[in-house]
């Protein structure tokens, strides 16, 4: 009865081992489970922040280049004082105003070959305060007090213009 006793105190014991062994296995899994959690979310953090720096470096490119307009020097280019659309020759903000007018301006066959002037008041932070009086023809006029209407607010001007004189050539774009 002795040996039987042993042998099950011995089996007892055996299966006491191979229980904490499995509960020590099952805790390493799930510290194993918890670091590469903690390392994709760390991951996932380092990626979102990439992800934010690049969507602000592409917003200040796109700023840059929007400005960059104003610099240019390009014939015919949004930014060049003696191009078409250069408001009058008053300088590249002009230019770049009044593109952007033609763009939104609503065009028809009638419109080609005639021009207007028109006299658009920008604030400072580039909110429209009025667009009108008008010289020239009246369509190419209603329509390019619409597309500045619809337009509402320009790229901030690098000075206070006042008035500006906006050359309106539909057809010679």
């Amino acid at each position: 009865m002795y040996k039987r006793q042993q042998q099950e105190l011995k089996k007892q014991a055996e299966l006491k081992k191979q229980e904490e062994l499995k509960k020590q296995q099952a805790e390493e899994k799930k510290q194993a489970e918890a670091k590469k959690e903690a390392e994709k979310k760390k991951a996932e953090a380092s990626k979102k922040k990439a992800d934010d720096a690049a969507r602000k470096k592409e917003a200040k490119q796109l700023e840059d280049d929007l400005f960059s307009d104003l610099d240019s020097d390009t014939p015919g280019s949004a930014g060049n004082k003696t191009g078409p659309g250069s408001g009058n020759g008053d300088d590249q903000y002009s230019g770049l105003v009044a593109d952007m007018v033609k763009r939104n301006m609503l065009i028809d066959r009638t419109m080609f070959g005639k021009t207007a002037i028109l006299k658009v008041r920008i604030a400072p932070d580039g909110l429209v305060i009025s667009a009108g009086p008008c010289d020239g023809n009246p369509t190419i006029c209603n329509a390019g007090i619409a597309a500045v209407n619809r337009i509402g607010k320009f790229p901030k001007p690098p000075q206070d213009y006042g008035v500006l004189s906006l050359t309106l050539d539909p057809g010679g774009q």
